[in-house]
């Protein structure tokens, strides 16, 4: 979202360019609010995009052509990126409480992540039926 308020931003100022109107100058007033947090959205998308690849590491559906999955397998590819986290946690101190709990959290989940691979009759989530 932020990064369409600054494409909306500079629409219209191309907008004004062409000609000028004080509705235009309005919103760009209200559209421009969006400045004042551009650290905290980059934060916040360096986390989530982290969160966002943990998921991809556990969603059993990934990987399907990984001839030899198994559960060792996954668990070294998950905890390599838990290395790759700390890090980013040493690039970016300000973060380093955030990336402490996906580190933390991942690694309390870790040994009954993968489950399934040795209980065949096991579902892989708790929402397969």
């Amino acid at each position: 979202m932020y990064d369409q308020l600054a494409d909306i931003e500079t629409t219209l100022e191309t907008c004004q360019e062409v000609k000028s109107h004080p509705l235009l100058t309005r919103m760009k007033e209200i559209v421009t609010r969006y400045k004042p947090h551009a650290e905290e959205y980059k934060e916040v998308d360096t986390l989530f995009t982290m969160v966002k690849r943990v998921a991809v590491l556990i969603d059993p559906d990934n990987f399907p052509g990984d001839s030899g999955d198994s559960e060792e397998k996954r668990k070294r590819r998950l905890m390599g990126y838990v290395g790759y986290v700390a890090k980013v946690k040493k690039e970016h101190p300000e973060l380093a409480v955030d990336l402490d709990n996906i580190i933390k959290g991942t690694k309390s989940f870790l040994p009954g992540l993968f489950a399934y691979f040795r209980c065949p009759g096991l579902p892989v989530t708790n929402c397969d039926q």
